[in-house]
Order: C-alpha cells, then structure tokens, then sequence
C-alpha cells in the first residue's frame, strides 16, 4: 500500500546547549524538544509509533549534515514530543552562533521541507549572558577565589595592598623647543567645483528671410480618403463595404475576392500550453471508480483542443487479480467538475499480492477554454473485487493547441 506522511507544522521549543567550560549557576540542558502534529496525505492525523529522522544542518538547503539520530516516536492523534540529544549526544561545539537547521524525516519517506532553523530560548540567552558580559553589571555582592572584595553596599573590602591611588595633578609645562626644519610641500590639492552657470543673454536681432523654397506636388485623394494639410485619414467602413466574409476563431483573413469573399489559413503554430505530472492516491474505502490527477495545473492560453496522454498503475495489496477500465480524465481547477473520456482500455492485475500492475497507456483529446485551470490525470472503473486498500499511480502529458 502507498502512503504519504507529511507533517503541516512543528513547534520547536529547543533549549540550544551552553558551550562547553561556561560557568551557570543552574545546569543547562544538553538536549532539545521538538514538538508537532504528523497527518497523512489527506490532512488526517496519524496515529500509533514511527520512526523520526532528526538531522541538523548548516544550510536550509542542501549543505553539511553536522549531527542526526532516529527516535521511535508515539503519536497521539498525530502529535508527538521527542527530546533530541538523548540517543545520539549533541556536541557542544555544534552551536557556535551560526545559525542552523534542523531537518525531519518519517520513516523511507523523503525529508519534509522546508527545514526550520534552531533559534536561542531562555538557557541559550542566560548561558550567553554569563559568557560574555558587556556593559552594566547588577550583582548583590563580588567574591574571587571565596574572598569577598565588594560587599553588597558597593564599598571595596579586598586586599588594599598593590591599589592604585588617584592621578596627582599636571606638573608645569617645559621650555619651548628650537623650531624644527621646514618640511618639504605637499602635493597639489584637487580642482575646486565648477561655478553657478551665468544668466542668459540677451535674444539677438532676427536674421534675413530666406528664398522661397519650391512648389509642393499637388495631392489630390479618391472617395473615402480626406487630406487636411498633411493628415491623410481614411473612412474605412467606406473602404472595406465591399467585404462580406469572416474568419473564425485561431484563422485569419490571408485574401479578398472582387465579390467581397475571404480566404482562410490557421494562424496556430505554437502551442498554448505543454508540460506533463504525476500524482499518487492510496485508496481508504470499497469503490468501484476513482480519479487520480496529476499535481501540475495546465492553463492554455486560448481556447482550443489538448492531446492529452495518461499512464495508470494499481498497486494490488490482496492479490485477488481485480479487473479495471482506464480512462484519461479531466478536473476543472482544484475543486471543480471531474470528468473521464469514452476511450478506454481493460487490464487485470497480477496475481501475486503487493506488485504494480503493468502500465495502462490511453489517449484522448479534451476541448479546453482558455485562461481556465485544469488538471489531468487517469480514471479507472472496478469490474472484479474491489480496490479498498490498492494504491494508484497516474502519469500524464499533453499539449494544448
């Protein structure tokens, strides 16, 4: 049987450990809680124990492994808490400001992503703060070694011997020295800013009036053109009264006959959309037909027709050799009306238990609306036992003209 896990949200409560050698005066956790919610597929929550891959990285994507360990996880309505660290230790150094990445993964199922990235919380800022104090201080009391040096109303009780007492005052200046020699030039400083630009002056007289130029041709224009000075406009319901034809959607006018007729060609060269997809379907309850439809969406560009090819195969979980039709099907957007073609093809299972049937391949052409959404995939009719339990792979490819 196929199943698909994948878990919609973790909440990551994790202490990050203290570095090795910092003094606290509580102990630091060396271990972090990660805790979430696993459903299936279909958002339902999972129950009973899995087994959880938690690996730390340095890169959200990609990048080094650093650390990981598998815990046997129980789950309780699909929620869980796992400590890390508590079967494969964490290294202290592992956490050393960088920020890092905690990837997760349900049994052979791939890991989830995205990866979250591990922040600080309450021990990793107090360890921090111990580590590495800058600025103002509040302590009740200072001791070195067990040997109180300031008490708790700030007054200095250590050794007084080796203290530095206050700065004395300036002594007097001394006599001032022979002038030294005269050092050398410097080098030129760089050129100052351009000035303001300066005011306009004044319009000079009008210069001679020039020759007459030659005479321009005379224009003259015929029924349904006008000229007014230069400007040639036309009437072109005038122009075009005698065209009669019209060309469909996708064609266009290539010739006008004298009668006013039109000649037609396909001006579709080019698809309006490509592409192909698979999608997967573990099947709950006792049916006679089911869909399966491919998690790539198609939206051609105009309205039209898309060959469409789909690929199914069932996965027969009891062995009892079920008996199926297969279909190419069609979903309008995401929740929208699914349909299935009247070309089909007929296949048996196997008769062994848990084996993938034999690939079914049919086609069929499907008329689409353009800027719609839809989906394609495969659809199969129950002729034998029943599919409660079976699994379903569909693969499909098209392209929209």
């Amino acid at each position: 049987m196929v199943r698909k896990l994948g878990i919609r949200s973790i909440l990551a409560t994790a202490a990050i450990m203290a570095l090795a050698g910092t003094a606290s005066a509580q102990q630091v956790p060396a271990a972090l809680t990660q805790q979430g919610r696993l459903t299936d597929g279909d958002g339902a929550p999972v129950s009973g124990t899995v087994a959880m891959t938690f690996t730390v990285y340095d890169s959200a994507t990609a990048g080094a492994e650093l650390w990981s360990e598998v815990q046997s996880v129980t789950l309780d309505d699909g929620y869980f808490s796992a400590r890390l660290g508590e079967v494969t230790a964490l290294d202290p150094g592992l956490f050393d400001g960088s920020v890092r990445y905690l990837g997760v993964t349900v049994g052979t199922d791939p890991e989830m992503t995205p990866r979250q990235s591990l922040v600080s919380v309450p021990y990793a800022f107090m360890a921090n703060l111990a580590d590495n104090a800058v600025g103002d201080i509040t302590p009740n009391s200072v001791t070195v070694d067990g040997t109180l040096v300031i008490d708790d109303g700030g007054n200095w009780v250590g050794p007084a011997a080796g203290l530095a007492g206050p700065t004395g005052p300036t002594g007097p200046a001394g006599d001032t020295g022979a002038a030294g020699p005269t050092g050398p030039a410097g080098s030129a400083g760089a050129t100052g800013p351009a000035g303001p630009t300066g005011a306009t002056g004044a319009v000079g007289p009008m210069g001679p009036t020039g020759p007459a130029g030659p005479t321009g041709p005379n224009w003259t224009v015929s029924t349904g053109l006008t000229l007014t000075g230069s400007t040639l406009t036309a009437n072109t319901s005038y122009l075009q009264r005698r065209v009669t034809g019209t060309c469909g959607a996708g064609t266009a006018v290539t010739a006008i006959s004298a009668t006013g007729g039109v000649t037609c060609s396909s001006t579709v060269t080019t698809p309006s959309a490509y592409g192909q997809g698979e999608g997967t379907l573990t099947i709950p309850t006792s049916t006679s037909h089911l869909y399966v439809f491919v998690t790539t969406p198609v939206t051609p560009r105009r309205s039209g027709i898309c060959y469409v090819t789909s690929t199914l195969q069932m996965e027969d979980v009891e062995g009892d050799e079920d008996t199926f039709l297969v279909n190419t099907a069609r979903r309008i957007g995401t929740t929208g009306t699914e349909s299935e073609d009247a070309v089909r093809n007929i296949y048996s299972y196997p008769t062994s238990a848990y084996v993938y049937a034999d690939a079914i391949t049919i086609s069929a052409n499907w008329a689409v609306t353009g800027e719609t959404t839809y989906y394609f995939g495969c659809h199969g009719q129950m002729l034998g036992s029943n599919w409660e339990g079976d699994g379903a792979r569909c693969q499909s490819a098209w392209v929209c003209f």
